[in-house]
């Protein structure tokens, strides 16, 4: 299913699924009203531009999300901005491509034997991150805000809210591959959630993260 707001290029390039792949191609979705379960119904893909609003990036992205989840969220952008492509991963589209060449890079994407299933998303880039430690970012992850660090020769991706009181994991201190709780004290190993110490019961929810090709990646819970 393709946005009726996507651009000519977009169309042009989605026109290879037709030919090479043997898919159905809508291309009279209404990104505004029709993203409901009913209207998506069994599609593996729904392809919407990404908007110049950053504001509106994630906010669509978790739309599609809501009414079907295990739908691919794809992007096509027209303008070369890295902070936006960056934004659009991050916020939970599975694939973010040109305009031009959008339809080729979904239609490797749909041939593969995991297709439906959640990637990994790009948080950042590596070069950002070069030499530092402690906490690297803050980020929101299909409505969720992760924390990043580095620590002790790893890095870590931890839900930012400790289980015993709800305290931002964030603003507090690491060591060691350990975050302590800004509030009441609570540790937690930053790479598998675990919990090292209380009062805090519970282990935080962690995420997958690694380095590849020159960014930092996440793959959602």
């Amino acid at each position: 299913m393709v946005s009726k707001t996507v651009s000519p290029a977009t169309k042009r390039s989605l026109e290879l699924l037709k030919r090479r792949g043997n898919f159905i191609v809508e291309f009279e979705f209404d990104v505004e009203s029709d993203i409901t379960e009913e209207k998506i119904g069994d599609a593996v893909a729904v392809v919407v531009p990404i908007p110049l609003e950053l504001e509106r990036v994630a906010d669509l992205a978790k739309k599609i999300r809501d009414a079907a989840p295990a739908v691919l969220v794809c992007g096509s952008i027209g303008v070369p901005d890295q902070k936006l492509w960056l934004l659009a991963e991050r916020s939970g589209y599975n694939l973010v491509s040109s305009d031009g060449s959008i339809g080729g890079t979904l239609l490797r994407r749909l041939a593969s034997p995991d297709k439906g299933r959640r990637e990994a998303i790009a948080v950042m880039n590596s070069s950002e991150t070069a030499g530092r430690l402690g906490l690297l970012g803050t980020f929101e992850i299909e409505g969720k805000s992760v924390a990043i660090w580095r620590s002790g020769g790893r890095l870590g991706c931890l839900e930012n809210v400790c289980t015993h009181s709800g305290a931002t994991l964030s603003e507090g201190d690491v060591e060691e591959g350990v975050v302590t709780c800004p509030r009441h004290g609570s540790r937690f190993d930053i790479c598998s959630g675990e919990r090292v110490r209380g009062p805090a019961d519970d282990d935080v929810v962690h995420y997958d993260i690694f380095e590849k090709d020159g960014r930092i990646w996440v793959v959602p819970t």
